[in-house]
């Protein structure tokens, strides 16, 4: 089955949200870039402090922040780091709490449907079949359609979301360190594709046949 089989399995009014995940995995990653973008510049300043002079970026954002000195810049940086990095990680737990109801959502849907279609068949065909068996089915199978699959195509969307943008950017800075990049993906897409997803498809179908 492709992705678009598996998103026609849920529920109109579960569907109609997974756009709505995507955006919210796509905040989750922009707030990554965040946070390692306030911890850039002490790193920056630490191994070269000779990078606020001159023109580059460094220097520009010294020049604005309107310290004279250099250890009051990092110390600038610092408390800017300690403002945003806790202020990020609360933002990150509360849109992966959300994405998380969600598929706990898809979860307890297909769960209930399986256990009234169980329920329906009556106590001949419960006593006939492995209780186990019902367990894994109603539990285990429903959980792992929600956060496995529907889960990845979440992730997959957000982090191919990602992707195009960070090669958009990288293209417009440099366009031949994005050449260069291309051509060093290319062998681990071939790899991926020819011995990698065939096997991750069949050991998924295989754990929950």
């Amino acid at each position: 089955m492709n992705v678009t089989s598996y998103l026609k399995l849920l529920p109109p009014h579960l569907r109609k949200k997974t756009a709505a995940m995507v955006s919210l995995g796509v905040l989750r990653r922009l707030l990554d870039l965040l946070g390692l973008a306030t911890l850039l510049p002490i790193i920056i300043v630490i191994v070269d402090p000779s990078s606020v002079e001159g023109e580059s970026l460094m220097a520009t954002l010294f020049d604005f922040v309107g310290i004279d000195n250099l250890a009051g810049f990092g110390v600038a940086l610092g408390a800017f780091a300690l403002l945003i990095l806790p202020l990020k990680s609360i933002l990150t737990i509360w849109l992966s709490n959300i994405q998380n109801k969600y598929l706990l959502s898809i979860y307890r849907y297909y769960s209930r449907r399986l256990y009234n279609y169980y329920h329906s068949k009556g106590p001949l065909f419960i006593r006939r079949t492995f209780s186990s068996q019902l367990a894994f089915h109603i539990n285990g199978a429903c959980y792992g359609f929600a956060t496995n699959i529907i889960g990845t195509i979440i992730n997959a969307a957000s982090d191919l979301f990602m992707t195009l943008l960070l090669t958009w950017f990288v293209i417009w800075v440099a366009p031949s360190a994005s050449l260069m990049l291309f051509a060093a993906m290319i062998p681990v897409l071939i790899i991926y594709f020819a011995g990698v997803k065939n096997k991750i498809k069949y050991l998924v179908k295989d754990a929950y046949d």
